[in-house]
C-alpha cells in the first residue's frame, strides 16, 4: 500500500491510503510495531535529506519514502510505500501554495510543474509565476464543485486544516477526481495555505462526473445560445473566480487569471451592496477589458460565498473578439 503523509505540522498525519481518504490521522497511531518505527524514521529522514529513502523494518521488509515538494522546495508531504511497493507505481501527488490574507488583493497561488500536470495545463508556466483564482476554478466544471474547492481558501484561520474532493477538467477535456489537502499557516507576517493534491480518478464514476458538471454545462449552453458570457466575481476586490461560456471577452492576462480586478475598484462597494440585498440587479459597471476600463451593461446576482465573502455572477453580452494573443498582452479567456 501507499500512504500519503502530510508533513506541514509538527505531527505527520496520514491523509490517504492508496485512493482512500484518511483525514489527518497521526502516523504514529495509524501503523503498528516495527512498521510504525520505520515509517516515522523514513518521514524524518526525507524531511531532512529531501530525497527518497528506504528504511528497513525490524521484522522484515522495507518502507519506501519519497518527498512531495512544494513550489518553494519545502517538503509538503511524504509518500510511504509499505509491502510490495514500486516507486514508479505510487499515486500521483503534487503540491502548491496559496498566498492569502492580503486585504483588497486577489488571492494568488504557486504551482509546481507536477501540480500543473495534475490539472492538465497545456501551456506550463514557471514555478515562480503566480496563478489566480480563475486559473484554478476555470478547471473545476461545476458551480457546486467550485464551492467545494473554495473551502479553506476563504477566511482562513492559522491552524485550520481541510480535505476536499472535487472534479477537475483538464485542458484536453478529460475529467479527473482530485483530493485536496490544505493546512493554513501564519508565516512571516502573512497567511499562507500549503497543500498537496492527489489524483484519485480511479474512484470517479462517469455518471457522477456528468451530474457534478450539469449546472455549469447548462448555464454555458444557455449563455452561448443568447450570445452572452458570465463571470463569477469575488466582491472583496472584483477579481474573477471563474469564467462561463464560449463567447468570452478579451482581457489582460492578469485579469483572465483573476490576479487583477475585472470589476473596477470604485464599483465594487456599490455592486456588493446591490447583490447583498438578495435580488438580481441590472446596471452598468466598468470592466477591465483589452483597451482599459469600459462601461458595460450587466446583470448581477448573488451566489453562495464563504463567511463574509460575497460572490456574485456577472452576465454580459458577448463582444466580437479576435483569436490568439493581442499586441498588448491581452488574451481571449479560454472557454
Amino acid at each position: 500500500m501507499w500512504l500519503l503523509v502530510e508533513s506541514l505540522s509538527e505531527v505527520p498525519t496520514v491523509v490517504s491510503e492508496d485512493d482512500r481518504a484518511r483525514n489527518f490521522r497521526p502516523l504514529g497511531t495509524y501503523l503498528r510495531t516495527g512498521v510504525r518505527v520505520a515509517a516515522l524514521k523514513a518521514v524524518a529522514v526525507v524531511q531532512r535529506s529531501r530525497r527518497p529513502v528506504d528504511v528497513a523494518i525490524t521484522d522484515g521488509g522495507v518502507v519506501r519514502a519519497a518527498p512531495v515538494f512544494g513550489p518553494s522546495q519545502r517538503v509538503h508531504a511524504v509518500q510511504l510505500g509499505i509491502g510490495e511497493s514500486d516507486l514508479a507505481m505510487r499515486p500521483f501527488a503534487a503540491a502548491y501554495e496559496w498566498i492569502v490574507g492580503e486585504p483588497g488583493k486577489p488571492l494568488r497561488s504557486f504551482w509546481t510543474d507536477d501540480f500543473q500536470r495534475m490539472y492538465g495545463l497545456r501551456q506550463r508556466r514557471s514555478i515562480a509565476a503566480p496563478f489566480g483564482l480563475a486559473d484554478v476554478f476555470q478547471r473545476v466544471p461545476g458551480l457546486a464543485e467550485v464551492t467545494k474547492a473554495m473551502r479553506g481558501v476563504y477566511d482562513p484561520t492559522p491552524g485550520d486544516s481541510f480535505v476536499n474532493e472535487f472534479l477537475a477538467r483538464h485542458d484536453d477535456g478529460a475529467d479527473h477526481l482530485i483530493r485536496s489537502v490544505r493546512r493554513v499557516i501564519a508565516t512571516e507576517g502573512r497567511i499562507v495555505i500549503r497543500g498537496v493534491d492527489q489524483d484519485v480518478t480511479a474512484r470517479l464514476d462517469p455518471w457522477e462526473a456528468t451530474y457534478a458538471a450539469v449546472d455549469h454545462d447548462a448555464l454555458r449552453l444557455s449563455l452561448d445560445r443568447s450570445d452572452r458570457y458570465a463571470a463569477m466575481l469575488d466582491l472583496r476586490h472584483g477579481g474573477v473566480m471563474t469564467w462561463i461560456g464560449s463567447r468570452l471577452p478579451e482581457v489582460p492576462r492578469a485579469v483572465a487569471s483573476g490576479l487583477e480586478p475585472f470589476l473596477h475598484p470604485d464599483d465594487v462597494d456599490r455592486v456588493r451592496a446591490d447583490v447583498t440585498a438578495g435580488r438580481p440587479v441590472a446596471t452598468e459597471v466598468r470592466l477591465g477589458l483589452r483597451n482599459g476600463w469600459a462601461p458595460v451593461a450587466v446583470q448581477l446576482d448573488r451566489m453562495i460565498g464563504h463567511g463574509p465573502t460575497v460572490v456574485c455572477l456577472l452576465i454580459a453580452a458577448a463582444a466580437e473578439r479576435r483569436s490568439g494573443a493581442t499586441d498588448d498582452g491581452s488574451v481571449p479567456v479560454a472557454g
